[in-house]
């Protein structure tokens, strides 16, 4: 959220939006933030933002979760996958 809108609608001239969505599916919780920002830069991943958040993802769930990002016709989506539950993210 933070990200979206320091560097996505804060970058353009017309409204801002954010958008934040989560959903259950199946044994996984899925969370989105999509903005109507200028999307992200070549690099974006070299970037401290995601990479501190990839790499929290992968301290705490492993191989369990996934990071990904996109850019869009208009702006960028940003999605995070993981357990819904502990059973799942220990494989019990």
């Amino acid at each position: 959220m933070e990200n979206a809108i320091k560097h996505g609608t804060s970058a353009v001239e017309r409204p801002g939006r954010v958008r934040v969505s989560a959903v259950l599916n199946g044994g996984g919780l899925r969370v989105e933030v999509v903005d109507n920002g200028p999307g992200f830069r070549t690099g974006a991943s070299d970037g401290h933002g995601l990479r501190n958040v990839s790499e929290r993802l992968a301290g705490y769930y492993g191989g369990y979760a996934r990071l990904g990002w996109e850019n869009l016709d208009e702006g960028a989506r940003v999605w995070i996958e993981l357990p819904a539950t502990r059973e799942a993210r220990c494989g019990s």
